[in-house]
């Protein structure tokens, strides 16, 4: 729930704005937006669990939702998107990561199928999750282009 919350409350009129033209111009990711005619409505859209709802009733994490998070604790996604229909699209960052001068920390996520994402660990003699730019491999940087 703390990661719902944590997008839930960087929704802003913009954001809402943005949403709801999506809506709008027919993407039916956000056909969850004929429900909400507010910032506070879209806000306690984004709350709903399944557990509360039913999978089907509550939104998965897309790039807005993932970048409220990274940049509440100031890391940088990199996801491995294999429903990508195009395999120029397969490798997509969020986030911008530490905006303090800290170094950039980047966690890597695999999607799977509809909008669920596993956490891709290191396979190295130390598990790791999260990961500095030199922790990543060569492929990794050049995948992402860092």
């Amino acid at each position: 729930m703390a990661l719902r919350r944590t997008a839930a409350n960087a929704v802003n009129e913009e954001v809402f704005e943005s949403f709801s033209m999506f809506h709008l111009a027919g993407l039916k990711d956000f056909s969850f937006m004929k429900k909400c005619q507010n910032v506070k409505d879209l806000r306690a859209r984004l709350l709903v669990t399944g557990v509360g709802a039913g999978a089907g009733q509550c939104l998965w994490a897309n790039e807005f939702e993932i970048g409220a998070v990274c940049a509440a604790l100031g890391i940088v996604c990199l996801i491995i998107d294999n429903q990508a229909k195009e395999t120029g699209n397969r490798f997509v960052r969020v986030g911008e990561g530490s905006e303090d001068g800290r170094k950039e920390r980047f966690v890597i996520l695999q999607r799977s199928r509809r909008e669920h994402y596993d956490l891709v660990l290191s396979q190295g003699e130390e598990t790791l999750g999260v990961f500095t730019k030199e922790e990543l491999s060569d492929s990794a940087r050049k995948l992402w282009q860092l």
